[in-house]
């Protein structure tokens, strides 16, 4: 993850973080950020590419309902079924709680 490449980073080439500058897209602003928090050391930077204004929650929604991308749209009746049908996937595989 994004913390150990910089303890790797600092560790096995001696950069030091006021050097480092951590860069994020879209759910990668999010990472970006608690990974910046976790460092708890000055950085460089922190770069933020379409960061996100929607909850994760309702961005996760989004992704696996609405997207056009979705892997479960179509599969229920009504979107929220295909969300339903993601969620408790999700939840049998990864234990994720979307409520």
């Amino acid at each position: 993850d994004a913390v150990d490449a910089v303890r790797f980073l600092q560790s096995e080439f001696k950069v030091e973080s006021k050097d480092l500058i951590i860069l994020g897209h879209s759910e990668g602003t999010i990472i970006g950020v608690e990974a910046a928090i976790a460092i708890n050391e000055k950085l460089r930077g922190l770069v933020l590419l379409g960061a996100q204004a929607r909850s994760m929650k309702d961005m996760l929604y989004y992704q696996i309902v609405e997207s056009p991308h979705a892997s479960t749209a179509g599969l229920g009746q009504t979107p929220i079924e295909d969300w339903i049908i993601a969620a408790e996937g999700a939840t049998q595989l990864h234990g994720w709680d979307p409520l």
